[in-house]
């Protein structure tokens, strides 16, 4: 390299804030320069290719007959390098000619195996060390050198001393002897650290393997109990992924102070009651739990309301209510809603209050529509607390007021009344009336078996009953009965279509929507028959056993309420509610933006309350007033305005301060793993996955790759997906004709599929090729081709090499293709014209590049197209295209056209697609860091091998992913430093790791009245030493 460019090289290298991928590329472009020139410029040597040759061995191809015209080529070289270009060029490979010659005199056979382009110039290491040391300072810096390169080499090597004294071998023994306890207990002191079993109480963590997600390891309190099983509550399972079919777990006791109290604070189970993958309750009721919840609205009060308030009894500090009166079967279901009520608030004196109003799997919406039928419009609240079914949930001031509890309403979703309680009143409230539902599931458990042995008594007693009476015609033969006592067979044939009827229809009355679907085909007897086998026998007026309806809690859906607040946390946000969407997905990229959303909607609150009262204001007559309540004239007038909106400056303050008590207990708090948290919430879902599956994207011929392989796919930024599809939407979206003809336009088309036929014609004169295009074919497709445009595509096509002179036009249908010989090599003409008509028929005649297929997709009289293939760019500028509505599933194509900006977005889409076909919800701010994380170096960049070693400098880092020695050996060759401070690296090197708790030293709050420290003066910062300068700190 010329002096000139080894200082550019340099200067570029030497320039501040340069990424280590900006400096591979120019140490890389250095390199390639390098190996091109063939001459060296100072002394004139020639460059050759180095190699490594088997055995152990490192070769300068110095003689091989590419490089013999470089050698006798004049060459230009500075003064102080002439003796050795002339060396190099001339005497050397003299020299080695004359030593080849005279080897092949001596020997005999030998002159036909030595020849001079086969020989090759061995780099001992002697020869390699000398060139090293030539090597100047300046250039180690090109070569990317964190040492002088003789370095690389061993000169020494350290041998160990010679054995002085053999060793011995001996056998198996024991090296240590345990210590008597006994002994041990009767020597303590003070200060000796003793070793004590657990205890009840003690902090302990559960973990099952795979660990995916942040909840499969949490804290539970001991409770030593006898045999060697781990036990804990059922719906704690979820989380681990565990069930009690024999699976494996591990225990870890923390040992220290610091362990125990991050435990207990971070890892502990009523702190994590919902998962942060969307916020989610994971830890909920479940099986045994939901059914007694179930059960404990439907027993019988008479028999069990002493039961349900003596368990309520175990707690201080309940206040019973008073019983509704004496008729039981009509107070039944309000007597089992004063027991729910009291879980939720035992006294008047405790400030838990939760709203709540949300449908349960009985609620009847025909009754709804049939009761405001006649009026228009939706159901009103107290419409729909009239249900027949009591299928409206409705609390208030934590009183439920109507409806039975199912899955839907304790269970694990965002409607539930523990989620409500752990948004308003946190995890331990929670956890407080869970321990009293689980205790109230026990009794309502207790009563429901109490219920099932009375009703089997009874069955048993009539079952006997009736064995009595029919057993003495069980010794008649068949048909006995028919014809021995006509009139008892006629009564038995009535009561039995009687029963059919009459127990049918109050079967299907009882039998909820789910389960009359599974009656049989075969008759309406027959399928109420075996549909009912397991209803116990009861009045009309009591509801199912909830023991009979199990199944179906199993699979009831979760409903939306408008019960929690919006909030920031993932387990205080619904992603099922849109406006929320749009705020999470739009801006909640910085805590600044979060701020300003949180501001605005609390604002546009406040305006729509103003101008409330603004409006109630003028119909008085009254002024407005905007200076404050202080400036009213008159306070009759505010009162009245008081009373009539309902929102008094009181509530005001009242409301604003909740607002923003709760906006800063949603806020993330500083220095969470929030990394960590999002590939989590990606990756653990996959395992919920099919790993190879299809999905019809809205037409039955176009099928796009979902799963396991597409989530691959978008993580390693795939140059070459299985299905990329493009959603194109079109100007005319209601015109059938107008879409075929736009799909025309874009759909790859082939010569053989318009042609009526591609035939050879020779005769004595001329030998050509026949295409004749099949015109209807084409207006039945609405295909915009002509022949001009076919012989225009046939003379563009590089590989068919056809002139505009060697096609004729006959017709608007017919053209003549002639072939033309090859001059470099003859062939059989005929060859040439059977060549020629297999490369025509697959001349693209009309469509675009790198499209397979497009189709056209009705969705309710709205067409647009379906496009398989990667020309995006293509699409767009298609004529009957909405270029700015297009769409492609291609990350790498999307940032092609688009940009970076759209290639993050396509990211995000395509993850949160790909996750709601399998019914997972992903919170959105976990695909926003994915694609961040994907394309803030200005290119969409996999995370792979490749990808990350452009993302991250750390060394460790790296080798911790894969190509471990690879990356070890090159930071050393280059003295590369790590400033170990990510996450990887100091769990390497044993380092605590600066997130989450331990990304502080010391935290302490300074006292309320303590001045900040003084700023103190420099040693030397004095006037006397600078009597012409006077110092800025003074």
């Amino acid at each position: 390299m010329t002096d000139d460019l080894l200082f550019t090289y340099t200067d570029r290298l030497l320039a501040p804030h340069l990424e280590s991928n900006q400096r591979q590329a120019i140490i890389k472009e250095a390199g390639d320069l390098c190996k091109k020139t063939l001459r060296c410029p100072h002394c004139g040597a020639q460059n050759a290719t180095v190699k490594k040759v088997p055995p152990m061995k490192i070769v300068h191809e110095l003689y091989v007959k590419k490089h013999e015209a470089e050698r006798d080529r004049p060459t230009h070289v500075e003064s102080a390098g002439v003796a050795a270009c002339s060396y190099f060029l001339h005497e050397l490979p003299t020299r080695l000619h004359d030593e080849l010659a005279a080897a092949a005199e001596e020997v005999d056979g030998l002159r036909s195996l030595l020849r001079q382009d086969r020989a090759q110039d061995v780099l001992n290491p002697l020869r390699v060390l000398e060139l090293f040391r030539n090597i100047p300072d300046s250039d180690c810096l090109i070569l990317d050198l964190g040492a002088r390169p003789e370095s690389l080499l061993l000169t020494s090597i350290i041998c160990p001393p010679g054995c002085i004294r053999p060793s011995v071998m001996r056998d198996a023994s024991a090296t240590s002897s345990s210590e008597d306890p006994i002994s041990l207990a009767r020597n303590l002191s003070i200060g000796d650290k003793v070793l004590r079993h657990l205890l009840e109480g003690d902090y302990v963590l559960f973990n099952r393997q795979p660990s995916l997600h942040r909840m499969s390891i949490m804290c539970h309190k001991a409770k030593p109990r006898p045999w060697r099983t781990f036990r804990f509550n059922e719906c704690v399972c979820k989380p681990y992924n565990a069930d009690f079919d024999g699976d494996e777990m591990n225990l870890h006791v923390p040992q220290t102070e610091e362990a125990r109290a991050e435990a207990a604070e971070l890892m502990l189970t009523t702190n994590n009651l919902c998962t942060p993958c969307n916020g989610k309750p994971l830890i909920a009721a479940t099986q045994d739990f939901i059914t007694g919840a179930h059960t404990s609205m439907h027993i019988d009060a008479t028999t069990h309301a002493r039961a349900h308030m003596c368990t309520c009894m175990r707690w201080s500090g309940f206040f019973l209510p008073p019983p509704l009166g004496l008729d039981c079967s009509h107070h039944q279901p309000r007597i089992c809603k004063q027991v729910i009520s009291l879980l939720l608030k035992p006294n008047k004196f405790d400030p838990t209050e939760i709203y709540l109003q949300a449908n349960n799997r009985s609620y009847d919406k025909d009754y709804a529509k049939q009761e405001v039928g006649c009026f228009g419009g939706k159901p009103t609240l107290g419409e729909k607390t009239l249900c027949p079914e009591d299928g409206f949930v409705l609390i208030r001031k934590s009183q439920l007021l109507s409806g039975f509890l199912d899955k839907g309403i304790i269970g694990e979703s965002k409607s539930s009344i523990f989620y409500a309680l752990l948004c308003h009143y946190g995890a331990p409230k929670a956890a407080e009336v869970r321990m009293r539902r689980a205790c109230l599931c026990v009794c309502a458990c207790a009563c429901a078996c109490a219920c099932v042995c009375a009703r089997v008594f009874c069955v048993y007693v009539r079952a006997h009953a009736c064995g009595c009476i029919v057993r003495p015609w069980c010794a008649v033969p068949c048909g006995g009965v028919s014809r021995l006592h006509p009139p008892l067979s006629s009564f038995i044939s009535r009561v039995g279509i009687l029963r059919c009827c009459v127990g049918g229809l109050q079967c299907m009355k009882r039998l909820s929507k789910l389960t009359t679907r599974f009656l049989m085909n075969r008759g309406f007897s027959i399928g109420i028959g075996e549909s009912t086998h397991m209803h116990a026998s009861r009045d009309q007026c009591t509801k199912a056993h909830a023991h009979t309806h199990r199944r179906t809690h199993t699979s009831i859906h979760t409903h939306m309420t408008h019960a929690c607040p919006h909030s920031l946390a993932p387990s205080c946000i619904s992603l099922q509610r849109f406006c929320l969407i749009a705020h999470v997905t739009l801006s909640l990229s910085t805590r600044a933006h979060v701020c300003h959303f949180f501001l605005k909607t609390l604002r546009a609150f406040l305006h729509k309350k103003a101008d409330n009262i603004a409006a109630v204001r003028q119909r008085l007559d009254l002024e407005p007033c905007t200076d404050g309540p202080e400036t009213m004239k008159d306070p009759n007038a505010q009162r009245l305005c008081d009373s009539i909106d309902g929102l008094t400056a009181t509530q005001l303050e009242a409301f604003v301060d909740a607002a923003l008590h709760k906006f800063l207990g949603c806020v993330m708090e500083p220095g969470t793993a929030v990394g960590a948290i999002a590939a989590q919430s990606i990756g653990e879902p996959g395992t919920q996955m099919t790993l190879r599956t299809f999905h019809f994207a809205g037409v039955a011929a176009m099928n796009v790759t979902l799963g396991v392989p597409r989530i691959k796919e978008i993580i390693n930024a795939a140059k070459k997906i299985s299905t990329p599809v493009i959603e194109a939407p079109l100007e005319e979206a209601d015109n059938a004709a107008y879409a075929r003809r736009v799909k025309g336009r874009i759909e790859t088309i082939t010569l053989e599929e318009v042609a009526e036929y591609v035939r050879i014609f020779c005769s004595d004169n001329e030998s050509y090729v026949a295409v004749k295009l099949d015109l209807q074919r084409i207006a039945n497709l609405f295909l915009e081709i002509d022949v001009q445009g076919v012989v225009f595509r046939i003379v563009s096509d590089r590989k068919l090499k056809v002139k505009p002179n060697d096609v004729d036009i006959k017709s608007a249908s017919l053209f003549h293709v002639y072939p033309r010989p090859d001059t470099r090599k003859p062939s059989n003409p005929v060859h040439l014209l059977q060549a020629l008509q297999q490369k025509l028929g697959t001349v693209v005649v009309q469509g675009l590049e790198n499209v397979n297929r497009a189709i056209v997709n009705d969705e309710g009289g709205v067409h647009k197209l379906f496009i398989d293939g990667t020309n995006m760019r293509g699409v767009m500028s298609t004529l009957g295209v909405l270029g700015e509505k297009v769409k492609c599933n291609h990350v790498m194509e999307v940032e092609k056209t688009l940009g970076i900006e759209a290639a993050r977005q396509v990211i995000m889409d395509q993850v949160q697609y790909v996750m709601s076909n399998y019914g997972i919800s992903i919170d959105p701010r976990h695909t926003m860091l994915m694609g961040d994380l994907m394309t803030f170096k200005g290119e969409v960049l996999g995370i792979t091998r490749f990808g990350i070693a452009k993302m991250k400098d750390s060394v460790f880092m790296l080798a911790s992913f894969e190509k471990t020695i690879d990356h070890l050996f090159d930071a050393a060759m280059r003295g590369t430093t790590d400033p170990i401070e990510g996450v990887s690296e100091c769990i390497i090197v044993g380092k605590p790791m600066k997130v989450g708790t331990g990304a502080f030293s010391l935290l302490q709050s300074p006292p309320p009245n303590q001045q900040p420290p003084k700023r103190r003066k420099l040693l030397f910062d004095v006037d006397e030493y600078h009597p012409h300068v006077r110092s800025p700190l003074l």
